[in-house]
Formats: C-alpha cells, structure tokens, sequence
C-alpha cells in the first residue's frame, strides 16, 4: 500500500493483521484517534480493503484479501 514502516499509517496497516483497538492503534502509531478512524476510512476507500469489527475491535478480513493485487484491484485468474 505504499504507507511507510516508520509512519503512522505503516504502523497501522501492520497491526491490522491481528486484532486491535483504535485506542491500541492510537498508542501503537502515536497518532489521535481520529486520524485512525481517517485512515481505516483511507483503508476502505482508497485500497478497497475490507475490515471486520468485532467487540470494538478491527481487523483485515483476510477472507476479502484473496484475489486482489495492488491498491485492492480484482485480479484475473490463469486458466
């Protein structure tokens, strides 16, 4: 997703893959809530990736990640 490592949104992207709190994202990344709230939306616009919610938590549905390339584009299947 071209969001940097040692950035903000590279923190997040990365604790996406388990399950966590926008507060734990808050702390995690050093950033406000409210910009995690920005980028999960920035996550779900802009890349096409869907997130699950689950007793005030998030995370990447891994489920929704099969069959997408870059920036959350279909890919197309060899036969």
């Amino acid at each position: 997703m071209r969001h940097g490592k040692n950035n903000s949104a590279g923190k997040i992207d990365e604790m996406l893959f388990e399950w966590v709190s926008v507060d734990d994202l808050s702390k995690g990344c050093h950033a406000p809530v409210e910009r995690v709230y920005a980028h999960l939306n920035h996550l779900r616009k802009e890349h096409r990736l869907l997130l699950e919610k689950k007793d005030g938590k998030f995370r990447y549905a891994l489920e929704g990640l099969k069959g997408q390339g870059k920036a959350g584009k279909q890919t197309k299947k060899k036969n």
